[in-house]
């Protein structure tokens, strides 16, 4: 009835009926279906609707067996043609992830790296520093033990291209 009662609503009357549920149990595949709007309407221009959509973000705390999930919206978020604070805020989302679900998170890695990493070099500085900062809590979960000394150095490499072989040659050896 919840879900029905959402999927009749458009815009920012969805967004705060959203933000007002919170996490009412059998929701999860509603917020789920609406994150990704509710991230891309936070580069809105309108206030009404960006402010909507800050409070349904705020919101969406979704349990630890859905983030797998949730990364495959916040990688949707981090195109180049959404708004720059949509990809602040869906790069900081899979930061939060790393912590909140990690073995779930470490799941997504081979389609969660590239998506962070084509957002390392943005042109608008708050994306390129959430960027690196998902990049840093990512590479933490890789659950290798031979090359976790190497990780700063990967990460590093990851943003400064000029490091990669230097990078490479610590790893073979």
């Amino acid at each position: 009835a919840m879900a029905a009662l959402v999927a009749s609503k458009q815009g920012e009357e969805k967004l705060w009926l959203l933000s007002e549920l919170g996490q009412k149990p059998g929701l999860e595949a509603t917020w789920l279906e609406n994150l990704y709007d509710a991230i891309i309407a936070l580069g809105s221009k309108k206030h009404d609707l960006k402010a909507a959509a800050k409070a349904c973000v705020a919101a969406c705390q979704l349990p630890a067996a859905c983030a797998s999930l949730e990364v495959e919206v916040c990688i949707k978020c981090v195109d180049a043609e959404a708004p720059w604070v949509s990809r602040v805020a869906a790069l900081r989302r899979v930061s939060s992830l790393c912590s909140t679900a990690p073995s779930q998170v470490a799941a997504t890695l081979p389609s969660l790296v590239p998506a962070i990493t084509s957002c390392l070099w943005d042109t608008k500085k708050d994306v390129a520093e959430a960027a690196q900062e998902a990049m840093r809590e990512s590479y933490e979960l890789c659950g290798n033990r031979d090359i976790e000394a190497l990780l700063p150095s990967l990460a590093s490499a990851a943003i400064r291209p000029n490091e990669v072989g230097d990078t490479v040659h610590a790893l073979a050896g």
